[in-house]
């Protein structure tokens, strides 16, 4: 019998939501073996483990020392409240921890609810997946399960970096989405302000896990540094029209070489940087009376590459640009 099938039978099961947590804890124990480990040993699934402030009901113990908690509730149980006694059992030596009534599992890395699942709602074979990813005894054995719970976790925060700062090969792949539903291509500017009206991603995020503070998501303050000299900027594509006017003040007679620069490759073709017709580019700035225009439909990511492409163009060294965000 597969774990699949073993959720396929649980989903059916219309009593699963009124058992006691007895009950429920037996069908977790027959998960753990379905995930490989002997819930039969227990120094391998620990039961009642002690910790300093109580006891966790499960601990996974591959290689004798404690790696995973498991907190288990009756059927039905709300799980939000219990998030901060399982957390707290957890404290800081055990970074991957799980909460579940049977029905509903939550899954923590670090104090942050990183993923969950729903025996009533998700598709077995998803569950089967995300539990055997993260709680599976060869990925916790090998270690893998705690790299998924660490790059699940850092999701929302990429997510929020991208609403923040939209990458360029996002917005370009709105555009192209939305042509291709209406014909129309939205402008740029549109689109970064759509983007950046949905919501941030820890607002997403559930009541959580010892009100741990984060950052204000505000913009950065930036400083383009270049030939050992500070150039304060206020957007990142800034640090791209302020590098480009230094170069044409070091470079008079030769800056149109900036031109030639390679094209930008994106998935709808390829797009000058730099061009003397500003309907060649998308966003497109002065920079300064060269006549010449820069393209600056670009996130960070692509400003930090570009600027030490175009440096080198003219054979200098990178320039750093320092970011640092206010209090």
């Amino acid at each position: 019998m597969s774990l699949i099938t073993v959720i396929a039978e649980l989903k059916a099961d219309m009593e699963l939501s009124t058992l006691s947590e007895a009950e429920i804890s037996q069908i977790i124990r027959r998960v753990f073996t379905m995930l490989g480990w002997d819930a039969d040993n227990r120094r391998e699934v620990k039961p009642e483990h002690a910790v300093a402030n109580g006891w966790v009901d499960y601990a996974l113990v591959p290689h004798d020392v404690p790696q995973v908690f498991v907190e288990v509730k009756k059927g039905g149980e709300p799980l939000e409240r219990h998030q901060e006694q399982l957390l707290e059992y957890a404290g800081k030596d055990i970074g991957l921890s799980v909460l579940t009534n049977g029905l509903d599992w939550w899954f923590y890395w670090e104090q942050r609810r990183f993923a969950t699942a729903s025996i009533d709602k998700d598709a077995p074979a998803e569950i089967a997946e995300l539990l055997s990813s993260v709680i599976g005894k060869e990925n916790v054995d090998t270690g893998k399960a705690f790299e998924t719970a660490l790059s699940l976790a850092e999701l929302p925060k990429a997510w929020e970096a991208l609403l923040a700062e939209p990458d360029e090969l996002l917005v370009e792949l709105v555009a192209h989405k939305t042509q291709e539903l209406c014909g129309e291509v939205p402008d740029a500017g549109a689109i970064r302000a759509f983007l950046g009206a949905l919501p941030d991603a820890h607002a997403l995020q559930p009541p959580n896990a010892a009100g741990r503070k984060r950052g204000n998501g505000g913009k950065p303050d930036l400083t383009l540094v270049f030939n050992g000299k500070r150039y304060p900027v206020d957007y990142w594509k800034m640090c791209l029209v302020r590098l480009c006017e230094v170069l044409a003040s070091i470079h008079k007679d030769r800056f149109a070489d900036v031109l030639t620069v390679p094209s930008l490759n994106c998935p709808f073709g390829q797009r000058p940087y730099f061009s003397r017709r500003e309907s060649e580019l998308q966003e497109p700035l002065p920079i300064g009376d060269t006549g010449i225009y820069v393209h600056t439909f670009v996130g960070s990511h692509q400003v930090k590459r570009l600027v030490g492409l175009i440096a080198s163009h003219f054979g200098h060294d990178p320039p750093v640009i320092e970011e640092s965000r206010p209090p």
